[in-house]
């Protein structure tokens, strides 16, 4: 098996995940205190005074000195109007965390990020062997063989003998044999003797 080829192209950048879960919501604060209201609306009520009386004494023109006993105390004036609203109280303490609240949409796909650093090289992978493919096409014939004459082998081994062969054909009659004239008388003894064989 080869080794692994190079990594390829960083891919573009996948879409932007769901937004978070919601925080926890804060402790609830405490309300404020009947004193500290009380003080407040004293403060609130002692500046707004301060400034009608001032602006009372302004328009009042001083009367002519009249020596005169003292009069009697007037009756009680009407009841004021509502002040104001109070100063806004400290903030109160973080509440409970809420529940956690459901998923958002998701977003817009991002734009395509740049091409990454070549990556290291992977561990050589490990294939399964394939199925067989189709035979291949014939070759081409290859070009014709240029042989040498090869050495001479060694002799074969003694056959078995042959089948006796048939008799063959009588041979022609032999030609007259020549007898030498000093050995004529012995071969001429021998031949009348019975049971002697007939030379040639």
């Amino acid at each position: 098996m080869g080794p692994s080829g190079p990594p390829g192209e960083r891919g573009t950048s996948g879409p932007p995940g769901p937004p978070g879960t919601p925080g926890l919501t804060g402790l609830r604060g405490e309300p404020p205190s009947i004193d500290t209201l009380r003080r407040l609306i004293q403060e609130e009520l002692g500046k707004q005074l301060d400034v009608k009386l001032s602006y009372l004494m302004s328009q009042m023109q001083p009367p002519a000195p009249i020596k005169s006993s003292q009069g009697r105390p007037g009756p009680p004036g009407p009841a004021g109007k509502d002040g104001n609203d109070g100063r806004p109280g400290p903030p109160g303490e973080p509440g409970i965390p809420g529940q956690m609240g459901p998923e958002g949409p998701q977003g817009p796909m991002g734009p395509k990020g740049e091409r990454g650093a070549k990556g290291e090289m992977g561990v050589p992978g490990v294939g399964q062997r394939g199925e067989m493919g189709p035979p291949g096409i014939p070759g081409v014939p290859g070009e014709p063989g240029y042989a040498k004459d090869g050495l001479p082998g060694t002799p074969g081994p003694q056959g078995e003998p042959g089948i006796p062969g048939s008799n063959g054909p009588q041979g022609p009659p032999g030609i007259n044999g020549q007898c030498d004239p000093s050995q004529c008388a012995y071969y001429a003894s021998l031949g009348s003797r019975p049971g002697s064989v007939k030379g040639t």
